[in-house]
């Protein structure tokens, strides 16, 4: 795989609600597991490895942006 060693979690706060990201790997390769958690609810998106930097770019785009 891309990795010998998947990097560990991490998570953010916002207001009442948690975003964790933690990274894993299956037999269809690795991803990122991106979850949105509050007291009553809790919703997920997988983003395989593969892409990862579009991912990440697009993000970096709205919020560029998003500044203006």
């Amino acid at each position: 795989g891309p990795m010998a060693e998947l990097p560990e979690g991490t998570s953010l706060t916002v207001d009442n609600k948690r975003f964790f990201f933690d990274v894993g790997s299956n037999k269809y390769g690795v991803f990122m597991r991106v979850s949105e958690v509050k007291p009553t609810y809790r919703n997920s998106i997988t983003v395989p490895y593969k892409v990862w930097a579009k991912f990440g770019h697009t993000f970096c785009k709205y919020s560029e942006e998003m500044k203006k």
